[in-house]
């Protein structure tokens, strides 16, 4: 590396000599661009000065798809965001037969650079899914080409379920399907969960490819607990193919090379989907207690990963007060939402652990500035029967989630589960508040609501 940039630095220098671009064609900016791209070679200054030259109309009028896919995806790979260059990129894009003259390849890189650059031009989308489509065009598509696209569609949020079914419909054709590897099933799983576009034809393929011999045992900590996700996301419960993930993590000390959002996904993935496997989860624990690697967490994924132990009703005492700790950092508890008030404190008492110096930085953070206002019935049943669960009785906290609930008029949203959690709550630590009282009489009076209570909920409710 240090001889490429010892050979490049010059090189850009030479570049950047007044007048030098100017005499550059298309052609030459885009494979200069592209080198730099391909080395990794940052120099701030010439990518700066190219994208100036790129940006010239009379540049622009002379770029053909290739030279607009390297240069774009020559940016984006080393994260430089030129806004001028970019909408002029797109402008040629925009016009009347560029994207015919465009194959495959051009369109993948070309939308995974935008994508990565985080620049979402609906009408640009729109004018590309209409020429992937194409009944000549999409079968040229080959696994790399497929996933860049769905990737893209999804990383920008744009959801074009035309284009993904003509992809998927691509992806599953036995010729295109086995030449996917565990990356590409890990992309494509992702990008229609992240989409919440179902598709259980495609999600059958991919598990039925993932189980190949051979492509798990090449897969990569992300590409494992991406697709443990993706299943998850939609309750698609695939037995063999969770099986096979987990045979992957215990075995050649795969496990110590999952990063903190590799643990979360596999660890949420197998709770979401109710799967019972004690020594895979515990090998997790494990891993997640070495040295200081729960330093590495955020806060969503000590919540994804508090929440899946106390799901599986796995309790282990020394995860669970080291999460605490770091929960307890400033920094992270800051940050905490409603939702992970609510997930955190239903964990530690689902699992019955009371650590009341958590409890209490949970409540202070639950009824401070701007949080308190986005409790939803669930989060604010599900905190308060933490707390009565766990014998921690706060009454400041349990009064300002009262007044939430009955100001904001919450209570007659309330589902006969929370109804049950929130008024035994109450009850159990002996807090009493009538206007909330009173609004959940009034809510559970009516007849039919109260016929939707089960055994359970009514029992609790009357207690």
């Amino acid at each position: 590396v240090s001889k490429r940039i010892f050979f490049f630095s010059p090189l850009a220098e030479h570049a950047l000599r007044p007048g030098f671009f100017q005499a550059f064609n298309a052609q030459q900016i885009a494979n200069l661009a592209w080198a730099f791209g391909a080395l990794g070679i940052m120099h701030s200054d010439m990518m700066a000065a190219l994208a100036e030259r790129v940006a010239e109309p009379s540049c622009l009028a002379t770029l053909g798809p290739r030279d607009v896919a390297h240069i774009s995806w020559a940016f984006a790979t080393l994260h430089i965001y030129n806004s001028n260059m970019m909408a002029g990129l797109a402008s040629c894009l925009m016009q009347d037969d560029f994207f015919l003259r465009c194959n495959h390849i051009d369109i993948a890189l070309t939308v995974w650079a935008f994508a990565t650059l985080g620049i979402r031009n609906q009408p640009l989308m729109a004018r590309l899914s209409e020429q992937v489509m194409l009944d000549d065009f999409l079968p040229t598509f080959n696994s790399r080409d497929i996933t860049m696209v769905m990737w893209a569609f999804a990383t920008l949020g744009v959801h074009d379920d035309a284009l993904m079914t003509a992809l998927a419909e691509r992806c599953m054709q036995a010729d295109v399907l086995a030449t996917f590897n565990a990356h590409s099933l890990a992309t494509a799983s992702w990008a229609f969960a992240t989409l919440g576009i179902t598709n259980e034809a495609l999600l059958t393929a991919i598990a039925d490819q993932a189980l190949v011999d051979g492509v798990l045992r090449t897969a990569a900590p992300q590409a494992i607990g991406n697709i443990a996700w993706a299943f998850a996301t939609f309750g698609f419960k695939h037995e063999k193919l969770m099986a096979g993930i987990a045979k992957r993590v215990m075995n050649d000390n795969f496990v110590s090379t999952l990063q903190s959002q590799d643990v979360a996904n596999l660890a949420w993935a197998f709770a979401s989907l109710d799967i019972e496997h004690d020594r895979f989860m515990s090998i997790i624990a494990e891993h997640t207690m070495q040295g200081d690697f729960l330093s590495a967490f955020s806060p969503e994924e000590f919540i994804m990963v508090v929440w899946a132990f106390a799901t599986v009703g796995m309790k282990n005492d020394e995860l669970m007060e080291g999460v605490a700790r770091q929960i307890m950092q400033q920094d992270r508890l800051s940050t905490l939402t409603a939702q992970g008030v609510s997930m955190i404190s239903w964990s530690f008492a689902t699992l019955e652990i009371r650590d009341d110096v958590l409890m209490q930085g949970i409540a202070s953070r639950a009824v401070g500035d701007g949080i308190l206002e986005t409790f939803g019935p669930q989060s604010l049943a599900n905190t308060a029967w933490s707390f009565a669960t766990l014998g921690v009785r706060h009454e400041g906290l349990f009064h300002r989630l009262a007044d939430h609930a009955v100001q904001a008029d919450l209570v007659p949203t309330f589902a006969p589960q929370a109804v049950a959690m929130t008024v035994w709550a109450f009850a159990k630590l002996g807090i009493r508040d009538d206007a909330l009282t009173d609004a959940m009489v009034a809510r559970a009076s009516v007849p039919e609501f109260l016929g939707t209570f089960t055994a359970q909920e009514l029992a609790m409710t009357a207690w």
